[in-house]
């Protein structure tokens, strides 16, 4: 190698290093809510066929029985399928048309409800500021 290509490297390399230093010195800067917790609002993948809040008729339960599991998966399987078609009309059936291999049905991972926090598993009520926006 040439003296001029070892340079011409090594300038490289030290203006690369100089130009990421300012962003090694910024610091991320999380959103939070009024009331200084994390802001989670976004999107969020529901590649689960877990409820978001616990129906009433599970209430105290936090996880299924394995039986309960099985049939749930059961369920999402047909949920979509072409059996389900007979029983459409053309409007409705159009909505079914897309090809069975992009749905992502989730499957079932035992809990009762995406929500942990509060135990019962439905969303908290609102507060008075939060109803007002």
């Amino acid at each position: 190698m040439s003296r001029a290509t070892i340079l011409s490297a090594i300038g490289n390399v030290l203006v690369l290093g100089l130009i990421a230093m300012p962003a090694v010195g910024q610091s991320i800067d999380t959103a939070r809510t009024p009331w200084g917790d994390p802001d989670l609002q976004g999107v969020w993948s529901y590649a689960t066929i877990t409820p978001l809040q616990r129906p009433t008729e599970l209430s105290g339960r936090a996880f299924l029985t394995a039986e309960e599991v099985a049939q749930q998966n059961d369920n999402a399987a047909t949920r979509a399928s072409s059996e389900r078609r007979a029983e459409l009309t053309p409007e409705r059936d159009l909505g079914l048309a897309y090809n069975q291999v992009w749905w992502d049905r989730g499957t079932a991972t035992g809990r009762t409800s995406l929500i942990v926090d509060p135990p019962n598993g439905r969303l908290p009520a609102l507060t008075p500021e939060a109803q007002e926006m």
